[in-house]
């Protein structure tokens, strides 16, 4: 809570003013180039590699960490929340869980995502989480068991998540591939470069591999 009352005492400051003061904050080490909007960032562990932007309205709160590497960008009015390691009673049985959020290099999550990290979430080096109106849910009930469970969801590296998808407790999207817009998805695939699309998303095609987008060297596309 202190640490969201420092936030926000803070947020009207120019960023030249506010980033060495939220370096103050013990776990926050934020790089000179990195840049952070108008959000409240209420974990215990912020890391802000350079190049990394986080923008406008974002709310970040439960996470064990935020890390965004080099180059990598969380965008505008994105809800990112976890039931912290804090919380009694919940996930005991889940003995490595993790709640945090990885955003490898030149990575992005673009504008008004909903991000459940309960179970830990890792978007790849150059994925793109496009589009708007997306969710991740990494925790569910486990009805045989009658309690909840959680795992972590992985969005490979050079993959691109369209608007409006679900990715489910577990789910791994493969390195160089697409999930199209409106699926619903929670395989564990580990075979690249395929289009996946529907509800429950199946691998519909194979993308072919001189795709300009897979060997990008520099980050998110304007």
């Amino acid at each position: 809570m202190m640490r969201v009352l420092f936030q926000l005492l803070i947020l009207v400051l120019p960023w030249f003013v506010r980033r060495p003061l939220l370096n103050c904050i013990p776990g926050f080490a934020i790089h000179s180039d990195a840049r952070v909007g108008r959000s409240v960032l209420a974990v215990p562990v912020l890391t802000l590699g350079a190049g990394a932007v986080i923008g406008h309205l974002t709310l970040v709160k439960g996470l064990s960490r935020l890390v965004l590497e080099n180059g990598a960008q969380l965008g505008n009015l994105n809800w990112v929340t976890a039931v912290p390691l804090s919380a009694s009673g919940h996930f005991q049985h889940v003995h490595d869980r993790d709640p945090g959020l990885i955003i490898e290099q030149h990575a992005a999550i673009t504008h008004r995502h909903l991000i459940d990290c309960t179970g830990g979430v890792r978007i790849g080096a150059f994925a793109t989480f496009a589009g708007w109106h997306s969710q991740v849910i990494s925790h569910s009930f486990d009805f045989r068991a009658s309690r909840q469970d959680a795992a972590p969801v992985v969005v490979g590296a050079y993959s691109f998540v369209g608007s409006r998808c679900i990715l489910l407790k577990g789910s791994t999207l493969p390195d160089r591939s697409v999930l199209g817009a409106g699926s619903v998805y929670e395989a564990q695939e580990t075979a690249p470069l395929g289009l996946y699309r529907g509800n429950p998303a199946a691998r519909v095609g194979e993308l072919p591999e001189d795709l300009g987008y897979f060997h990008r060297t520099t980050g998110f596309i304007a």
